[in-house]
């Protein structure tokens, strides 16, 4: 796979804008409604079929591959509906929950059918595709942001205010998901064009203008983890999955632990860390979950259902009108309680890569665990478990070199 070559007809620019489309969360300084992503990814569904594309059959790897990313999703929303049920939930927390399954079970669905229409481009056709949407970003805040504004905070993200001009410029689902396009170019065997070192410097830039600052340290060591896996033994991986899962728990619940017992706000305010409002929302959830192995949480994702009475006290704080956990280890124990924290986990960083090292190569495995290692550093700080952009791209860098193994296999 050397270069993207191919015909390009009408529909397959129809399908690389309703790609864009869907990427899109904001145009000139609005919010689009969360109904947008769902129908522009179903719009992408359709017009790959209107394309013509071979109907996949159950036992197809590509097929395999959305099983293991979406599956999950239909199990915790289930357990959800149950818990949701037996806690009298009214029909709020039920529509927030089919928004949630819809936007990321579309988003893998999405995935699978781009790829069963372009099989190996299609991780450079999405990759294309969030370029085109970041600049779209890009100039939608200059224009609300204004020119010489705009240049200064280029020039320099820490002068304003944490977060404030990186949400003009940027969206933070895109951000958090630039890693996986990194990975891509930095463990895939294609050859670079001038096109793919143009994207790769784009998408550099992105992740400068959102200043993530989790996501650079976890970028530069995590291909070091690449290197020393890379060309070890079945064996050797096998134990890695089952230390890698311990070591996952671990931290899960002695994060947690921390949170609840309060030494996570003494270290914050002993080294002074701008935390951009999360420990006022950690701490609040107290008032409403036990730290317990009892406890059998709320539904997925309804958090921020809860919390949205304290909505105005956050904004006393200086902090936008979104309410929201900013951490997904913490936000998922709320929602499904402490046997379905320990079942996700298990699910992730055990179930999902044995399973992977049992049908795919074990390059496919290596590039698995460090997106889930990724995965999971951003789930500490942030919501990426629920970004539409974040989880689809995770799922096609997967496939993409379940597809550079099938050619190694040529």
């Amino acid at each position: 796979m050397n270069n993207i070559k191919m015909k390009i007809g009408f529909i397959d620019c129809l399908i690389f804008a309703s790609i864009c489309a869907s990427f899109v969360y904001k145009i000139i300084g609005v919010d689009v409604p969360w109904q947008w992503g769902p129908f522009f990814r179903i719009v992408t569904i359709f017009l790959c079929l209107c394309a013509g594309i071979r109907l996949p059959k159950f036992q197809q790897k590509e097929v395999n591959i959305f099983l293991l990313f979406s599956i999950p999703i239909l199990l915790v929303s289930l357990y959800s509906i149950i818990i949701m049920l037996i806690n009298g939930s009214d029909s709020s927390f039920f529509s927030r929950l089919l928004s949630n399954f819809l936007q990321l079970y579309l988003s893998y669905a999405q995935i699978l059918f781009i790829y069963l229409r372009y099989n190996k481009k299609g991780f450079k056709i999405l990759v294309y595709c969030a370029v085109v949407e970041s600049i779209f970003s890009i100039i939608s805040g200059i224009i609300v942001y204004g020119i010489k504004p705009s240049i200064a905070y280029f020039i320099d993200p820490n002068l304003e205010p944490y977060g404030q001009g990186a949400a003009l410029f940027t969206q933070h689902d895109m951000a958090f998901a630039m890693a996986f396009i990194l990975f891509f170019y930095i463990f895939s065997k294609s050859r670079k064009t001038k096109i793919d070192w143009l994207a790769i410097l784009f998408v550099l830039l992105v992740i400068y203008l959102a200043d993530k600052r989790i996501e650079i340290p976890s970028i530069l060591v995590l291909p070091f983890l690449y290197k020393l896996l890379k060309n070890r033994s079945k064996i050797f991986l096998s134990m890695f999955i089952k230390i890698f899962f311990i070591i996952v728990t671990a931290f899960s619940f002695i994060f947690l632990f921390a949170i609840y017992s309060g030494i996570i706000d003494q270290l914050i305010d002993k080294f002074q860390i701008n935390t951009s409002g999360r420990t006022f929302l950690w701490d609040t959830t107290f008032s409403f979950t036990p730290f317990s192995f009892s406890y059998h949480g709320i539904g997925f994702r309804m958090a921020s259902k809860v919390l949205f009475p304290y909505l105005s006290n956050y904004r006393n704080l200086g902090y936008t009108s979104e309410i929201s956990l900013h951490n997904d280890i913490l936000d998922t124990y709320v929602g499904v309680g402490f046997l379905g924290l320990f079942s996700w986990i298990l699910i992730w960083a055990f179930i999902i890569p044995k399973k992977i090292l049992k049908l795919f190569s074990t390059k496919t495995l290596i590039v698995y665990l460090v997106a889930i290692i990724y995965s999971f550093i951003t789930y500490s700080t942030d919501n990426t478990m629920t970004y539409s952009i974040f989880q689809s791209l995770f799922m096609a860098l997967i496939m993409h070199f379940f597809y550079e193994e099938k050619r190694d296999q040529k």
